[in-house]
């Protein structure tokens, strides 16, 4: 393991917003995030306007959370992963000029080639999801990725 890979925590209480990975910086981010994920995130929108009382969205906002959080673990625990498996290894000629989000895919590629299929799965998914996003056509995206997955 080399020396980049030890990353020191440091709890700071510096106010400066322009300083990375403090109280006050991880903590505003935070409630953004969650508002992101809580008060303008399409689906949950629809969730509490398809709801027939202000107690039943609250409700419905309780149930969605801890598996709203257990993605973003398991996001965090990736990341985590691929630092940890590829820290102070440069990798630019095996991307190319790819930006650094292919590193997801490399991942993959790199962690699953021995089990047939799982990567192409993981891929088809990934682009399932990504097509889901787009704004005007996601009920078609999403109804193709229902039926070729």
């Amino acid at each position: 393991m080399s020396l980049c890979c030890i990353v020191p925590l440091v709890f700071s209480l510096n106010p400066d917003p322009t300083e990375r990975h403090t109280f006050w910086t991880l903590g505003v981010g935070g409630i953004f995030l969650m508002l992101s994920l809580y008060g303008v995130n399409q689906t949950q929108v629809q969730r509490y306007l398809s709801s027939r009382t202000e107690k039943e969205a609250v409700r419905s906002c309780y149930m969605v959370f801890p598996f709203l959080q257990l993605a973003l673990a398991l996001s965090c625990v990736m990341g985590l992963v691929r630092f940890s498996r590829y820290c102070g290894e440069d990798h630019s000629d095996k991307l190319g000029s790819y930006s650094t989000d292919a590193m997801v895919l490399y991942f993959v590629m790199d962690m699953l080639q021995g089990l047939p299929g799982l990567p192409g799965l993981f891929v088809a998914c990934l682009f399932s999801a990504a097509l889901r996003y787009d704004a005007q056509h996601s009920f078609i995206f999403s109804l193709f990725g229902a039926v070729l997955i």
